[in-house]
């Protein structure tokens, strides 16, 4: 259930940056401090067909580790 949760959040912080681009830092900081938990939600967005949600997910798994 937890890791469910993360992920809607991680879809949810996309779609915000898809509204407000001003987001990406803040949101970053957030999944960047999910740690290892974060990765397969971030590696399946990696083959989002929009780029900035790509660059997004690389930017979050490289603060990760």
């Amino acid at each position: 259930m937890l890791a469910a949760n993360r992920k809607l959040a991680l879809y949810e912080a996309e779609a915000n940056l898809e509204r407000d681009q001003s987001l990406p830092a803040a949101a970053l900081k957030v999944v960047a401090r999910s740690g290892s938990a974060a990765v397969p939600a971030l590696m399946e967005l990696m083959s989002d067909p929009r780029a900035n949600v790509r660059s997004w997910a690389a930017t979050a798994l490289g603060e990760i580790g």
